[in-house]
């Protein structure tokens, strides 16, 4: 049985890597159960019956396809990714979609040979990226990474290679960086880089770029902070800002 198991692993694997993609996205449940009674019922033998049901079973199944891929309402969700932080901001018909972060986990010293797993999906996959393709969605807009560490850009490459991205956000300075040049920059293939500073405008971005107010080395105090509005509430994110960077922020925006 494991044997099955795992060439059924493969064969999934192998399917996955052909080129293209095709994301339907998670049906609700109960648009499912409506599918598979219709889906029975198109069997009847009254011939008109059945071509009125297989009828409705289409259409209702390409409703239910355009209501995920245009949604009503925007969203705001965290991911539990482990070590680090990654949220997901879109707005209603998934008009822009907008990753902060990504998590990753970060590796202290050099693994030994015993420590190496090879073919294991990481949580940027498995968490991210099906969260994301579930909600019918194959693209990201804007990727935000707030800093350099890996807890915040580990699994940006994965975000990278999974999905098409058309931006890459990062506070200024930040594309000079070691961690930048290793773990984003071979990765980016069509994605534009953007350094941003407080005011920095972005087209249809979801929010107010705060912070940073000037060019530095992606540390803590240099992470991006943005105030966005949805479903009426006021969103501020600030990556590993410290409380004398919030305390810049109360200064100049005394009224956000």
């Amino acid at each position: 049985m494991n044997s099955v198991i795992a060439f059924f692993a493969r064969t999934l694997d192998g399917l996955a890597q052909l080129p293209g993609q095709l994301i339907i996205g998670k049906l609700p449940w109960w648009l499912i159960i409506c599918l598979l009674i219709l889906a029975v019922v198109s069997f009847v033998t009254h011939k008109k019956i059945a071509y009125v049901v297989r009828w409705a079973w289409a259409i209702l199944l390409v409703m239910g396809i355009m209501s995920m891929k245009y949604p009503l309402r925007g969203e705001f969700t965290t991911f539990d990714i482990g070590q680090g932080d990654a949220a997901l901001l879109r707005t209603p018909g998934n008009r822009v979609v907008t990753l902060i972060d990504t998590g990753g986990a970060p590796q202290f010293g050099q693994q030994q040979p015993w420590q190496q797993v090879s073919g294991q999906r990481s949580a940027g996959e498995t968490v991210i990226v099906n969260y994301i393709h579930s909600l019918s969605i194959g693209r990201v807009d804007y990727l935000v990474l707030t800093r350099h560490d890996l807890d915040h850009i580990g699994y940006a490459k994965v975000i990278l290679q999974k999905m098409v991205v058309k931006y890459v956000v990062v506070p200024a300075g930040m594309a000079q960086q070691t961690a930048f040049q290793q773990e984003i920059q071979p990765f980016l293939g069509r994605a534009k880089v953007v350094e941003v500073t407080a005011g920095t405008s972005l087209p249809h971005f979801p929010g107010q770029i705060l912070h940073p107010f000037h060019s530095g080395h992606a540390e803590n105090d240099d992470s991006i902070a943005i105030w966005s509005r949805i479903g009426g509430q006021n969103i501020l994110t600030a990556g590993d800002l410290g409380q004398a960077g919030e305390a810049e922020l109360v200064a100049r925006y005394p009224d956000m």
